[in-house]
């Protein structure tokens, strides 16, 4: 799916640009099935902040199998819970052929939910760049619109804006290179160990409070 073809599968007004969604109407309570069961999503005022939904992006191959860490999956779902926010099955999303047209297809969907997500979490930070490039074709803001951030703080983040947990990849190095030479002075002696480094989230322009539906519209 390119990125004119997203902007055409979106809800909107007809000849609106990126199809934008309009705010929503007045009406009852709309039923969400998610992970730990339903939740009711009243609507917010117009002029009021939208409640976050964060959706998570991850990569796969033609055959389904998924290249992702699956601590990467459980932090997310971790951060949700310590956030308060509701596990949405809808929201964690598995893009085949994430390079050409399974990143487009991906964000129609997503998108064109009835209560869509306001921020995308793209796995990596090269799948982030492709995300915003499909975003971009399709006229949708970033991050007026939606807001998305990658993970790993690439060396092309800062150009692209991209806001992403930066991993201390020197300190990553030298410990793996501590850790195997230790191995190799002591070749018999116990060396299972689980060393966590810390991450630093680094804010930029890709992201930003959850819009209101007014502004949405």
């Amino acid at each position: 799916m390119t990125g004119a073809e997203l902007s055409n599968s979106l809800p909107g007004r007809p000849g609106h640009a990126a199809g934008l969604r309009q705010p929503a109407r007045p009406g009852p309570p709309q039923r969400l099935r998610g992970r730990r069961g339903r939740r009711t999503a009243g609507h917010p005022p117009s002029d009021q902040p939208r409640a976050p939904r964060i959706a998570l992006l991850q990569t796969s191959d033609e055959t389904g199998f998924a290249w992702s860490s699956k601590n990467r999956l459980a932090g997310y779902l971790r951060a949700l819970d310590d956030a308060g926010l509701e596990r949405d099955d809808e929201l964690i999303m598995s893009v085949r052929r994430w390079k050409g047209s399974g990143m487009g297809a991906a964000v129609g969907r997503l998108l064109s939910l009835q209560d869509p997500p306001t921020a995308l979490f793209a796995e990596t930070d090269d799948f982030a760049f492709r995300l915003l490039a499909v975003l971009r074709e399709a006229n949708i803001p970033v991050p007026g619109r939606v807001s998305v951030t990658g993970f790993d703080d690439h060396v092309m983040v800062g150009v692209l804006g991209l806001t992403t947990p930066a991993q201390p990849a020197a300190e990553i190095g030298r410990t793996a290179v501590r850790l195997a030479r230790s191995v190799i002075d002591d070749a018999d002696g116990a060396h299972r160990r689980h060393i966590v480094l810390p991450t630093e989230l680094v804010p930029r322009g890709s992201t930003a409070p959850p819009p209101s539906p007014r502004a949405e519209g």
